[in-house]
């Protein structure tokens, strides 16, 4: 019988076996099942689901005062100008410049919420925008546009799912206080995009002023503090925001309600021509706001999150689309803008470094949890093998073995593997054996 202390050697071979294919299991599930899990939107935003708020930098930028244009005042920035001190007596009207203010200091801000409906499989975002000018008492009576956004996205492929809804011109502090254009689909991707992405990707990018999704335009491959990230770039419009938002808030009999006809009013413009130029004529001819946007995005690779964005946009005025683009060159409207008294909001805004900091920060941990999940996947599914074969072979050799022995003992075979020695041995025993009990038989016979 084996000694007691020889049994741990015993059981040593099946253990590491045992050993290595649990470690072998979990290294299949870490990046089959877990890496998955991980890599899914999460359904609250922010802490406790509080929301994440992003400002913008403070820019100097140009504002159109639609308070001072309904009561034909001009602006304190233009008070002075002799053009605004009267109104042309043929039209009582005064220039549009003396409306819109340059150099003024600009900062925006979106808040997002996590909202319902979220489960397992879909999530939605509920966001506010905001455009104001910080040179007044009240964020109220500064801002300069805003809107409500509410769209439900698939959790794995961030891609909008079901219908989605914009309150636009709204107080993100109380969202029922306009009425919302009607629910709609939409594509493209907005607050995130999906998981490991590549340059030659195909993303589009959701515009909640033209409300339609334009393509991205892949740039390079970059790194922002340690993750590795994509730039893309986006150019937008000129559109026309009168044909855009009209079509969107009329009901499905076609009609408009009066706020849906307030918020209208600031994208058209029914004036006489000379209130735009200089030697225009007193008659009466509808001028738009339209909007122009080159949008530069940084979006993680592994994550799809916005690390940084910088948004330059401009509403000007023009009669038609012929109009609009005619003060487009080669090189963008930034420096195609010609005629700056058609301009009714420019803006030429950046994330703020604070905000991305927390972004990346926060992307790091991201980032740091799904490689480290990746990577020991990797490592547990290595050792797990080589243990598991390791086990197997010891296993089967100490099998083998105790097979020998077995048949030894149950056939009368040698232990020690060496025949020849063993038969003489064991003919000399078998002689000495029977001379004894010859001897034996002869003395008992004596």
């Amino acid at each position: 019988m084996a000694a007691p202390s020889d049994s741990p050697k015993k059981l040593l071979p099946s253990i590491l076996a045992g050993l290595g294919a649990l470690l072998l299991v979990a290294g299949i599930l870490l990046p089959t099942f877990l890496v998955p899990r991980l890599s899914i939107t999460p359904l609250s935003v922010g802490p406790g689901n509080s929301g994440n708020t992003y400002t913008t930098d403070t820019i100097e930028g140009t504002a159109f005062d639609p308070i001072a244009y309904r009561q034909q005042k001009p602006t304190a920035g233009n008070a002075d100008r002799p053009e605004c001190k009267q109104p042309n007596p043929a039209t009582w009207r005064l220039p549009m410049f003396c409306f819109i203010d340059t150099r003024v200091p600009l900062s925006s801000r979106t808040t997002v919420f996590g909202a319902e409906p979220a489960n397992e499989k879909v999530n939605t975002y509920q966001a506010g925008y905001t455009l104001w000018r910080k040179d007044r008492k009240t964020l109220e009576d500064g801002i300069i546009t805003s809107y409500i956004d509410r769209v439900t996205t698939d959790r794995r492929t961030s891609a909008p799912t079901g219908e989605s809804i914009i309150y636009p011109n709204a107080d993100p502090a109380n969202p029922g206080a306009n009425d919302p254009i009607k629910p709609f689909h939409r594509t493209g991707y907005q607050y995130k995009f999906p998981y490991n992405m590549s340059l030659d990707g195909h993303y589009t990018y959701f515009d909640p002023f033209v409300l339609q999704s334009i393509p991205l335009t892949p740039v390079r491959e970059t790194v922002v503090d340690g993750v590795k990230a994509l730039e893309f770039k986006q150019v937008v419009g000129p559109t026309n925001l009168y044909k855009v938002w009209e079509k969107a808030l009329r009901d499905d009999h076609g009609k408009l309600s009066f706020i849906d006809k307030l918020t209208l009013s600031a994208y058209r413009f029914d004036e006489p021509e000379s209130v735009w130029k200089n030697g225009g004529s007193d008659k009466v001819v509808p001028y738009y706001a339209y909007y122009y946007k080159e949008r530069d995005l940084v979006v993680s690779q592994a994550t799809g999150q916005i690390l940084k964005k910088h948004e330059y946009f401009q509403w000007f005025a023009a009669k038609d689309e012929d109009g609009a683009r005619a003060y487009l060159h080669d090189n963008g409207m930034k420096a195609g803008l010609d005629n700056p008294i058609v301009t009714l909001v420019e803006a030429d805004t950046n994330l703020s470094e604070k905000d991305t900091e927390n972004i990346v920060g926060d992307e790091k941990s991201t980032y740091a949890l799904l490689q480290g999940a990746t990577v020991a996947g990797w490592v547990m599914g290595g050792v797990g093998l080589i243990l598991l074969v390791f086990g197997w072979f010891t296993v089967v050799k100490r099998t083998r073995e105790w097979e020998r022995i077995t048949r030894a003992v149950r056939e009368d075979l040698p232990l020690d593997g060496d025949g020849d020695d063993n038969s003489d041995d064991a003919g000399a025993g078998d002689g000495a054996s029977d001379s004894t009990s010859a001897g034996d038989g002869e003395g008992a016979a004596r």
